[in-house]
């Protein structure tokens, strides 16, 4: 007979945490990063930040995936609250969202959506309030049990019975020392966790120098055309991070109003980038050269145009605001 038998899965969860030895701090910690984690919408800067936060930070993992599933229950069953308080607070300045986006990675969020701001301001007030209660009950439970072991021999009695420590085990789990738990010294950081950190690190940058064969080319040169309104072509592209160096080799821009040549041709563009601007979503350039610049070269073939150029409306004359300069003959002859 297993115990998987005797209780729910998520009910032997919740019971290991009063259980097992995890200090009430990281208690409150864990149900607070799995609560905001859950009730935020989508996934967003905010989440990966809070991962990386779990990763570090010596948390129960499994209490921070059941408050995690939990808050994302929540967030459905209390959209239109999420929605009407994410209102309230676009339209009284959005203070947190001004805040939060100056904070790196965290910025990497959509806070112009009403329930995703709504829950970076709910979630960690329930969050902090949930944890805390847990916590002190946790404690509590652990200090009652200590009162019953040390202070009751009926109790150490009854506990010493053989059916009744298979009863605990399989109802509760295997038995801790209370006294031990209580008097732990708390570990904040989960050491591999920081070394698993460092590596995701170590592989993004390195991930950054492959940025610069012929997919991140095509890439470049589709966001360029829709910004053109027609086809761009360019030989190369190479992105890095680490420099914070944009490079752009054979450039060619067709012109919609004229597929037949390319209204900006470039042998080599070079911009400096600000690294740390990623992290809040922007691209900023600092510095940009060009050379081998020509204007209105002839193309090999046509260039596709994805969009018709818009036609140019005819000047409106208003009277009213013809300012007639003396000497102007011309603008005299088409007043009247």
């Amino acid at each position: 007979m297993g115990v998987s038998m005797l209780l729910p899965k998520p009910l032997r969860k919740w019971l290991a945490v009063l259980r097992g030895d995890i200090a009430p701090s990281l208690i409150l910690l864990s149900v607070a990063c799995g609560l905001c984690f859950g009730l935020i919408p989508g996934f967003y800067g905010v989440h990966v930040a809070l991962l990386l936060v779990v990763l570090v930070l010596n948390m129960h993992l499994g209490l921070f995936l059941m408050t995690a599933a939990l808050g994302r229950s929540l967030a459905y069953a209390a959209a239109p609250l999420l929605y009407q308080l994410g209102l309230w607070l676009h339209g009284h300045g959005g203070f947190p969202a001004t805040l939060l986006g100056r904070l790196p990675v965290i910025a990497l969020t959509d806070f112009s959506r009403y329930s995703v701001l709504a829950a970076l301001v709910a979630g960690p007030v329930l969050g902090l309030v949930a944890g805390t209660l847990l916590a002190w009950g946790v404690r509590s439970f652990r200090l009652g049990w200590l009162k019953l072991e040390e202070g009751s021999e009926v109790f150490r009695r009854f506990q010493a019975n053989r059916w009744v420590r298979l009863l605990e085990w399989l109802l509760l789990g295997k038995r801790a020392d209370v006294r031990a738990v209580l008097s732990k010294r708390v570990r904040y950081v989960r050491w591999p966790g920081v070394v698993l950190a460092v590596v995701v690190v170590v592989a993004f940058v390195g991930g950054s120098y492959a940025l610069a064969g012929r997919d991140l080319s095509l890439q470049v040169a589709a966001r360029l055309a829709q910004f053109n309104g027609a086809e761009v072509n360019m030989k190369h592209a190479r992105v890095d991070i680490l420099g914070g160096r944009l490079t752009i080799e054979d450039l060619a821009c067709t012109d919609p109003h004229k597929p037949s040549h390319n209204r900006l041709v470039l042998g080599k563009a070079e911009a400096k980038l600000r690294p740390t601007s990623l992290l809040y979503g922007q691209v900023v350039f600092e510095q940009v050269t060009a050379r081998d610049v020509a204007f209105d070269q002839p193309r090999a073939r046509p260039g596709r145009v994805l969009r018709p150029p818009p036609k140019p409306e005819p000047a409106k004359f208003d009277p009213a605001k013809f300012s007639l300069p003396a000497p102007d003959v011309v603008r005299l002859e088409r007043y009247v």
